[in-house]
Order: C-alpha cells, then structure tokens, then sequence
C-alpha cells in the first residue's frame, strides 16, 4: 500500500510538470557537459515537486558552473591528443580556482574571463545573497523575509467544539497571535514559496549556463552540433 501511494504521487507530478520540464531533460551543454549530471538531478527533483531539494541542488550546479567555466576557458582549445599539456594547465587551473568561493568566482568570470555579461554578473550576485546563502545555512529570517511579527489565529477547545456540535450552537473561539519565528510556521512559509523561487532559480542559472557554453566555444567547432533551446 505504502510503494502505491508513492507511485500514484509520483506519476501524478510527473503528468503535471514534464511539459515545462522537457526542454532542460532534451537540452546538453557541450564545454560544459560536466555539469549535466548535476542538471538532471534539479530535474527530478522539480519532477516529483521537491522544491527545496532542488534550490539546494542549483546551489551546487552554480557553485560548480562557475568553477568550470574558468576550469575550461584556462585549458581553451586543448584536447586529449595533448594530454601533458591539458594535465598541466588543468593543475594549475584546479589551483587557481577550486578553492575560491561563490563571489570570487563570479566576479573572476565577469571581470577576467569576460564569461558573463553585466546584468548576468549583478543577477548572479542578488541570487547569490538572496537564495544561495540564506539556502545553504539555513538563515529562516533571509529566507522568510518580510513577514510580520505576528499573525492572528483561531484557537479552538475540541471538547467544548464537540459540545457545541452536539448541541447545535456557536463554535466559540478563541483569536491569540502566534509569533512568525515559530519554526512550525517558519517551515511553512518556506514550503509556500519554493515552488516558483525554485523554479525561477534553476531556469536563470540555466539559461546563463548555456550563454557561457557558446562563449567557450571560441573557435565554433561545435556550433553544428548545439542544438536550440
């Protein structure tokens, strides 16, 4: 019975969100194409609606984008046929920029390796602050900006609710203000707005992906090969 359920969620989320989904699934990157895998794991998880899952999984899929795309623009051009030279450039392109962190590595993209336009630079920046950090350490009051102090709620006795169901009267009830730092509540808030913050994350990520992809591709060898999106 438990695997029934499951499955029936599962197929019912999947019929609601293939269409939207399908284009990102047909889609590869070429110079990029060691991020896919990565790409293909945000898919299942807004498949199946798993929505905070899957901003953490773009978190990662930034983080890492970056990184390769300095990785690849510092080893341009080489192939496996020159394997001591790709070996030594990818050594010290590690060195170079696998430690650095999120705003390093964007500004670096930006700033040196010219990978990424001004508007994507302040995008990646505002999102960086706004979802990746707030996401990552698990910062309730970045992520639940703006909310009120309190909000008002109905209190109920479920024994006197069941005596004035019995005998047909008023429900009476009782109006308290529960704080919005509740974590009960906080977990709420969040789960109400990660669909579309979720959504909207991974397509803008996405999209500048493939706008660095192209711009790797200096000597358009691949240019045949890309397909649309």
């Amino acid at each position: 019975m438990f695997k029934e359920i499951f499955i029936k969620g599962y197929l019912e989320k999947i019929e609601r969100n293939n269409s939207f989904l399908e284009p990102y699934f047909k889609h590869s990157l070429i110079l990029l194409s060691a991020i896919n895998p990565i790409k293909y794991e945000i898919i299942n998880c807004l498949m199946i609606e798993q929505y905070i899952a899957s901003i953490n999984c773009t978190n990662h899929f930034l983080e890492r984008l970056m990184k390769l795309a300095l990785i690849q623009k510092e080893t341009e051009g080489l192939k496996y046929d020159e394997i001591e030279k790709l070996s030594s450039k990818l050594n010290i392109a590690y060195i170079n920029y696998d430690k650095l962190n999120l705003c390093d590595s964007i500004d670096k993209c930006y700033n040196e390796a010219r990978l990424i336009t001004k508007n994507e630079f302040e995008t990646l920046n505002k999102m960086r602050s706004e979802i990746r950090n707030s996401y990552s350490h698990a910062q309730m009051q970045k992520i639940n900006q703006g909310l009120p102090e309190n909000i008002s709620m109905q209190m109920y006795s479920f024994k006197e609710a069941k005596k004035s169901i019995k005998n047909k009267t008023k429900i009476v009830s009782k109006e308290v203000f529960i704080p919005t730092k509740d974590p009960t509540l906080q977990s709420e808030f969040q789960k109400s707005y990660s669909k579309d913050l979720a959504i909207n994350y991974f397509k803008t990520v996405y999209e500048i992906a493939i706008s660095i992809d192209v711009k790797l591709d200096v000597k358009l060898e691949y240019e045949k090969i890309r397909k649309p999106f």
